[in-house]
């Protein structure tokens, strides 16, 4: 297997993950030593030394991040900026695909990324996207207690990615059903964490969260009370 020695602190690494010139992932990857420069022909044909950083790397870069730090740690801030910076950097080659294309690049990531802790939380803890939710509706997040490790920024520019390998909003697993009598009733994947009398407290916010955001006539006593959560 190619390695290079890229210096004291690091000590020999692949040479896929060494970069000709600059490159945005930090310890995760590194750039050729100036002592090697001269054999370039060497070092990118033979040794695999990047010459460019692709949406490739990114995904490998995260899969990295997911190997090295396993164990459940705390990322500082500038660490989890940087791996924000992963995801928008993803995020951007996604959107600029065409449909076809986005569709076979997402099936790739959901299957790389597939139970791996690879989406940093508002905690700065990295999770399994499929764990993870956008805080997308503050009456969302007020509804259900002690998920903080799970909720994910909504932020434009991470979005695309963390969509599509997993993350969901928020709002979308808080469910109101209304129903007379069903013969079967979806409920929420996160029912379970709500107490019975935060139960009551979330219902009361909803309803009239729901009142103030769509107002209608048909918003009845007998109409909420047929509500469940």
């Amino acid at each position: 297997e190619p390695l290079l020695y890229v210096g004291s602190e690091v000590g020999f690494v692949q040479g896929n993950k060494v970069f000709w010139g600059s490159h945005p992932f930090g310890r995760y990857r590194h750039t050729i030593p100036d002592d090697l420069r001269s054999f370039q022909s060497l070092m990118q044909d033979v040794m695999g030394v990047m010459s460019e950083v692709t949406s490739v790397d990114f995904v490998d870069v995260l899969l990295d991040v997911f190997a090295s730090d396993s164990s459940h740690k705390i990322f500082n801030d500038d660490e989890g900026q940087q791996i924000k910076n992963f995801y928008a950097a993803i995020s951007d080659h996604l959107e600029r695909l065409n449909e076809e294309q986005q569709e076979a690049v997402v099936t790739d990531w959901k299957e790389k990324f597939k139970k791996k802790r690879v989406v940093i939380t508002q905690e700065r803890k990295l999770m399994d996207p499929n764990l993870c939710f956008f805080a997308d509706k503050e009456w969302a997040v007020d509804v259900f207690e002690n998920i903080s490790d799970l909720l994910v920024d909504k932020d434009a520019s991470t979005w695309p990615f963390l969509q599509a390998i997993g993350v969901r909003p928020l709002s979308t697993v808080v469910q109101v059903v209304a129903f007379d009598t069903p013969s079967e009733v979806e409920i929420s994947d996160l029912q379970p964490l709500l107490t019975r009398k935060y139960r009551k407290q979330a219902f009361e916010r909803i309803i009239e969260t729901s009142k103030q955001s769509n107002p209608r006539s048909e918003w009845r006593k007998a109409t909420i009370e047929g509500l469940e959560i």
